[in-house]
């Protein structure tokens, strides 16, 4: 039989429901509309006040921000977008340039900046595929990482839809990791903590985090 463990060593194997702040985005550069073209890429920003956005080649990180690789000298392309949403930017670019074999350096760097925030979106280039590394949003001096989440409550859904797959009695509000399903009310999740093999009810993914979320 297996040794369950006491109050103390559960702490310390998984943490509480942690909370993380709300923040409202005023600009978010999509990353599933990134599209690898003969002339270079393209993709869609949506904006809810004037952005100006940068795309820069070859850079290393120093902070929050970003300083040129001085071994490549692909020159940083500049846009600035209007109040609006899913506008389409295409950036020229000739990825035969794009042989960095040797360089630690980040071959594409996106920065989204306005007034209220800086979202930034980190590329990795690989012959002509594209993948997104990272994406962060940068506020007052603080940096948070963007995550994808799935099936979170929405306003298509019916009300039995919104509650949590375990016990079906409360609305689901609580974040797994790594995984990121929505799938568990805070109750469930905080019993699920206490359990030793702890997977997720929807891929069966082992579980290491808790992050409660308030839906609106």
């Amino acid at each position: 039989m297996a040794e369950v463990p006491n109050r103390e060593s559960v702490d310390s194997i998984i943490p509480l429901c942690s909370q993380i702040p709300s923040i409202k985005s005023s600009v978010h550069i999509k990353a599933n509309s990134f599209k690898y073209l003969d002339y270079g890429l393209q993709f869609m920003c949506s904006a809810l006040m004037p952005t100006e956005i940068l795309v820069r080649f070859f850079v290393y990180e120093d902070g929050l921000g970003f300083i040129k690789d001085p071994k490549y000298d692909i020159p940083d392309q500049k846009f600035n977008i209007q109040i609006g949403f899913d506008q389409i930017l295409d950036v020229r670019v000739n990825f035969n340039d794009f042989s960095y074999e040797y360089s630690t350096s980040l071959p594409i760097v996106i920065e989204a900046a306005n007034e209220n925030l800086i979202e930034v979106t980190l590329i990795e280039v690989r012959g002509k595929n594209l993948r997104i590394l990272q994406q962060r949003v940068i506020k007052n001096n603080q940096m948070f990482e963007l995550r994808e989440i799935f099936n979170p409550p929405n306003d298509d859904m019916d009300e039995r839809e919104r509650f949590c797959v375990v016990c079906m009695s409360y609305a689901r509000n609580t974040i797994i990791e790594p995984c990121c399903h929505v799938c568990l009310c805070e109750r469930c999740a905080n019993l699920m903590r206490t359990q030793v093999n702890r997977k997720c009810p929807m891929c069966r993914q082992e579980v290491t985090s808790f992050i409660k979320i308030n839906f609106k």
